[in-house]
């Protein structure tokens, strides 16, 4: 029994020494596994800035901590030009943190959000890249929907017939009761904008294009000034006009061919302003003699390529060459310029 009562005490405090050492070992392991770093946390990955007016600025602040044990050095970058952010770069010490003042500027036009993205780069290992969103609204005397007015792409011959409606309202939602104490003003020409009674209550602006306008983009913006008040509500416009169809290029320079003297083939280009509306089969109408058309090669469902030959020598210095598409009014004029003699 005294054996056997000394054997069970050894293995009581071998098993005792033995857990203690496996825990020595265990805690050096990892202190000597650990690597002193800097360790990064924002306040918040998504930072609202509130209201506020149209145009206006608007401002708030990031805070960047250092959870780590070594110093934190980081640089902040704006997703666009509208944001500053200051200060840009710096260094935090272990357990302390540093503030970023954000500012947004807001759009011009009100009843609208910007979201903006801040990268946030530092020397954390684990996190060399962090990013936070900034949120700002807009509230304006007025609050109109939509905010912006796009028509798109425009035909000439539908330019008279386009319309779009603007409704407008108070600050909060509010009907108006009378449209006619607000101011509405268009930057140039190019708008036609009535004020009318909106079906079930409330007022609304008919927004039309000015028949006079050509091909080519067109930005534009209605301001709206309520009776009184020094703000306005800027609600930008944009229209692409377009051509039932456009030959390219408008102004060919023939060119001579060394061996046969003859005029090299020429490429033209027609597209269709039609979304889904390939151009109609083409016919010369008008021009030199002994034009012709040698090939119409389709290249999309809006675009052909037309290949004409034409004979030389050409009997003027320039001549017109006018083309007819079939379900397409007008003719298309294209100038042939002879090779100089030179």
């Amino acid at each position: 029994m005294r054996v056997m009562a000394k054997t069970v005490r050894r293995c009581l405090v071998l098993a005792l020494l033995g857990g203690a050492i496996f825990a020595l070992g265990w805690r050096l392991a990892v202190a000597l596994s650990h690597q002193p770093a800097p360790a990064i946390r924002l306040s918040s990955q998504r930072l609202d800035l509130g209201e506020g007016r149209p145009g206006a600025r608007v401002s708030g602040t990031l805070r960047i901590e250092n959870l780590g044990d070594e110093p934190l050095e980081f640089q902040v970058h704006g997703s666009c030009g509208c944001m500053e952010l200051s200060p840009q770069a710096g260094t935090v010490a272990p357990g302390e943190a540093e503030e970023v003042r954000v500012v947004v500027a807001l759009p011009g036009t009100t009843d609208s959000e910007r979201s903006v993205r801040i990268l946030v780069s530092s020397n954390d290992p684990k996190e060399p890249q962090i990013q936070c969103v900034a949120v700002v609204r807009s509230q304006g005397p007025l609050t109109v929907k939509p905010s912006e007015v796009d028509f798109g792409q425009v035909l000439r011959e539908e330019v008279g017939s386009a319309v779009r409606v603007i409704r407008v309202a108070g600050a909060k939602g509010e009907d108006l009761r009378d449209l006619a104490r607000v101011q509405v003003r268009c930057q140039s020409g190019s708008l036609r904008v009535s004020k009318e009674s909106a079906p079930g209550g409330g007022w609304q602006l008919r927004v039309s294009l000015s028949p006079s306008l050509s091909r080519g983009d067109l930005f534009d913006t209605i301001e709206l000034q309520p009776e009184g008040s020094q703000e306005k509500v800027q609600v930008p416009v944009r229209a692409r006009l377009v051509e039932d169809l456009t030959v390219a290029p408008s102004t060919v320079f023939l060119r001579s061919d060394a061996t046969t003297g003859k005029y090299r083939t020429v490429d033209l280009f027609l597209v269709s302003g039609r979304v889904k509306a390939a151009p109609g089969p083409i016919s010369i109408v008008g021009g030199p003699q002994g034009v012709r058309i040698e090939e119409v090669q389709v290249l999309d469902p809006l675009r052909r390529r037309l290949r004409l030959s034409v004979p030389a020598p050409l009997p003027e210095q320039e001549a017109d060459l006018r083309l007819r598409c079939e379900g397409v009014e007008g003719v298309f004029s294209v100038r042939l310029v002879r090779p100089s003699l030179n």
